[in-house]
């Protein structure tokens, strides 16, 4: 309870200091804590060491959640795991680094959150080798491999799977994956993963009698020696205990136990100390003590494997059941997708069927308007045309002018052409024939119809309705020239333009000023329903020239 208190005073001082101090020192101060707590977690001369980087990162997760820096949270979580292995808590860093991979399953694949899971699969494997699960092990350190893009890393996992290989007795294997290693630590030119990959090297070597192992298992040591490596000497010092073992040579091996059980007092691990101890006790030739080691690696052995709750399986097995209930999800989100698309289509059809049938019911009205529009007009002309020259006739009877031939024969003459304008015109066989019978029909001593290239033109290609528009526009520009231009000449010329028919009419009539009324509108209207064009030219005493392209 003291010591909670005075880390509190500590804590409160250190704030204090902070609200003191300018903002980039304190900035400065916390990046140097955070290096000073990373090497002491990575290289700790005591477990004291470790309690306290422990309790550094527990905090600085505090911290990081607060700002949502959740890539500083997984950082932290990863170092946990570390320590917490080093301090021989497997299951607790075994759940803490499943807890980093669910944290990292919501954030983008980025070469940070590669980078971490290269971490935590490498420490599952870690794990699970402590766990005696070589197999589990196996698994992720390939997992952390699939990961890994540096080179370091992938140094690393070989050194670490030759390790499982040794475990497991294939010694062929795991010199394979140690010289893979100690290849890219020359690379990389780091001493210290040298030593450690050489001494790994040397032991498989030694296993498999080979010379060279003693060889690179004092050449490690020598150079963990040099550059202080203390865990790493620990390691070179027990196997070279296990090689003299091997040897038949106890002396020797003792006496490298020994040193061994030195630094694992000087690391200050219970682990180390443990396994340190193991190994003074099998050297000694009092067969009770032989015994109880055996049974001891037993019981720890069967109790690793009852008490192991593979918590990463568990893990395996609640991203499983998240990729299947996504999948589930995709699946419903491409159901309703498509119930919607044939929503849409269903509700297309009924739009185009409504439309089609608001189109044809406009179009029938149209045309009815059209049969009424026709027959008013032919009323009118009718009822101003004819009737009123029936009714001046009659005048004229009564006031005893016998001279009506001449009335009769104009009048006979109106009601000819109002037929004509409204007769029904040949379109299948016969269209050419009645188009040049009503041209010529205009011709009189007073008029002469001249027609160009007329048998040039194949009437068969063209639709009935260009037909028919073609036959009332020209009628139309017939009449008006009868009625109104008192012309002598007309040419009509038809060609072929392109793909068009081109028509062109000119008369040497009085010509008018153009307004765009009645028959000359009426004409307009007729040729743009064919998406043709028309254009009339005219001035007084000038004539009257229409150009037709469809």
């Amino acid at each position: 309870m003291k010591a909670i208190k005075l880390l509190s005073l500590f804590f409160y001082l250190v704030m204090l200091g902070c609200c003191i101090i300018p903002k980039h020192l304190c900035a400065q101060q916390a990046i140097d804590s955070s290096w000073y707590h990373y090497n002491k977690a990575l290289n700790p001369t005591n477990n004291k060491d470790l309690a306290n980087s422990y309790l550094f990162y527990k905090d600085d997760i505090e911290q990081s959640l607060k700002k949502h820096d959740t890539l500083s949270v997984i950082q932290s979580i990863r170092m946990l795991a570390i320590i917490e292995y080093d301090l021989g808590l497997l299951e607790n860093s075994e759940k803490t680094s499943v807890s980093g991979l669910k944290l990292l399953d919501n954030l983008k694949d980025t070469p940070e959150s590669r980078a971490a899971k290269v971490g935590f699969y490498n420490q599952l494997g870690k794990i699970y080798r402590g766990l005696d699960n070589q197999n589990t092990a196996l698994y992720y350190y390939d997992k952390a491999l699939s990961f890994s893009t540096k080179l370091k890393d992938s140094l690393i996992l070989y050194n670490n799977k030759g390790n499982i290989y040794s475990d497991l007795n294939k010694y062929n294997k795991a010199i394979d994956y140690f010289s893979k290693s100690y290849q890219k630590g020359l690379k990389l030119q780091d001493t210290i993963l040298i030593a450690r990959a050489l001494d790994n090297l040397g032991f498989a070597q030694s296993k498999m009698a080979i010379p060279e192992g003693i060889i690179n298992l004092e050449k490690a040591l020598s150079s963990r020696l040099e550059i202080g490596d203390t865990k790493g000497l620990y390691a070179s010092l027990k196997h070279l205990s296990d090689y003299y073992k091997i040897q038949k040579n106890k002396p020797l091996a003792i006496t490298y136990a020994e040193r061994a059980y030195k630094i694992a007092q000087e690391i200050n691990s219970s682990s180390f100390i443990e396994d340190a101890l193991s190994r003074l006790l099998e050297l000694h030739d009092d067969e009770t003590i032989v015994q109880y080691v055996k049974l001891k690696d037993s019981i720890t052995g069967s109790k690793n494997k009852i008490q192991n709750r593979y918590v990463s399986m568990k893990y395996n097995f609640v991203k499983e059941k998240r990729r299947a209930d996504k999948n589930e999800l995709l699946s419903e989100k491409e159901k309703r997708r498509a119930q919607i698309f044939l929503l849409l289509g269903i509700s297309t059809f009924l739009l185009g069927t409504l439309l089609i049938l608001y189109l044809r019911a406009r179009h029938k009205r149209e045309k009815l308007l059209q049969v009424y529009n026709t027959e008013t007009r032919i009323s009118k002309k009718i009822h101003d045309e004819v009737a009123n020259d029936m009714y001046h006739v009659i005048s004229k009877i009564q006031s005893e002018d016998y001279n009506i031939l001449d009335n009769l024969e104009s009048i006979y003459n109106k009601t000819r052409d109002i037929s004509r304008e409204n007769n029904t015109i040949d379109l299948k066989e016969n269209f050419n024939d009645c188009l040049y019978d009503m041209l010529l029909s205009f011709r009189n001593d007073n008029t002469v119809v001249i027609t160009q290239n007329f048998n040039k033109v194949n009437w068969k290609q063209l639709s009935e309705i260009k037909k028919n528009t073609i036959y009332r526009v020209l009628q139309e520009l017939m009449i008006n020239m009868k009625k109104h231009s008192n012309a002598t000449h007309v040419v009509l010329k038809f060609n072929k333009e392109g793909n068009k028919l081109a028509i062109y009419y000119k008369d040497n009539g009085k010509g008018c000023t153009l307004k765009k009324t009645g028959g000359l509108l009426n004409m307009e209207n007729r040729i743009k329903t064919i998406n043709g064009t028309i254009i009339f030219d005219s001035t007084i005493n000038n004539g009257f020239q229409a150009s037709i392209k469809m």
